[in-house]
């Protein structure tokens, strides 16, 4: 299957494989009421190529979010960098997500995993946000899932891992 731009408005909808061509940031003073990019179907890949999301550093801003109407399910967001937002990666109710060569910076939230079945996150650099990933507790006990293991989670303000049902 060919490979498709992710379109002009952000939103992925149908099942495939997405490339951003370029990097995308906010333009202008105000934040996206959505995510800068959602997916909102199964079977999707966004591989970024390398690009970067960028924000203004804003709150109530996310760089991309996969969540849909019912849980999604394999969905790979790979070889993206997303900068300055208050969640730069957000999964919710997701099986199976690969997360892989993923760069998270300067984010209250790198990863914000929500609802999460069977992630796997590989060769990914989260660091230097207020939290490098925050697990809620429907998603695996720490037993299970350490996205620590393969991966650079470090330097963040708070936590590098926040899981909810730490609290």
């Amino acid at each position: 299957m060919a490979s498709r731009r992710v379109p002009d408005d952000g939103r992925i909808t149908e099942p495939g494989e997405y490339v951003l061509t370029g990097d995308r940031g906010i333009r202008g003073a105000s934040p996206p009421s959505d995510a800068m990019i959602r997916i909102v179907s199964d079977g999707v890949t966004l591989d970024g190529r390398g690009h970067a999301v960028v924000g203004n550093g804003i709150s109530d801003t996310t760089a991309i979010a996969a969540d849909g109407e019912s849980v999604l399910s394999d969905v790979v967001v790979e070889n993206v960098a997303v900068e300055a937002w208050e969640v730069g990666l957000s999964l919710q109710s997701v099986d199976r997500a690969t997360i892989r060569g993923v760069e998270a910076t300067g984010n209250s939230y790198g990863l914000l995993l929500e609802g999460v079945a069977a992630p796997r996150l590989t060769n990914c650099a989260i660091r230097e946000n207020l939290v490098g990933v925050s697990v809620d507790a429907a998603s695996p006990p720490a037993s299970a899932f350490d996205p620590r293991r393969d991966n650079d989670v470090s330097n963040n303000r708070l936590a590098d891992v926040h899981r909810e049902d730490d609290c």
